[in-house]
């Protein structure tokens, strides 16, 4: 027979609470603004498998390139500017390291596409 300790649930609890945590903590919740974009990817997947399945192959590798060169980009930029990044600013100093990271993102795809 299965016992249940009030000590399980507490740490169950606990534990949940630690995740709740740490998803709303600001850095794995900004990871997740780009919903908008994975649903396209799907809907994306879903056209070209129901045109031509022989061309997933091809699809999957130019999304994980084009994914790896933006990660890659958004690395670089906060590698290279720590103190500077445009979540911490205000003003025309947060626009201007926008447009900085953008340039630095946007470099780096056109980098990787240019790769073979």
């Amino acid at each position: 027979m299965i016992s249940f300790s009030g000590s399980f649930f507490a740490r169950v609890r606990i534990f949940f609470l630690a995740v709740i945590a740490w998803f709303t903590d600001g850095r794995l919740f900004a990871k997740l603004t780009a919903q908008p974009v994975l649903w396209l990817a799907v809907i994306t997947f879903i056209v070209v498998f129901a045109m031509n399945a022989m061309k997933l192959g091809l699809l999957l590798w130019g999304i994980c390139k084009l994914a790896t060169f933006a990660f890659t980009g958004d690395w670089i930029d906060r590698r290279i500017f720590v103190e500077t990044q445009p979540e911490g600013l205000t003003g025309m100093a947060q626009g201007a390291a926008w447009k900085r990271k953008g340039l630095i993102v946007a470099a780096a795809i056109v980098a990787g596409a240019l790769s073979p």
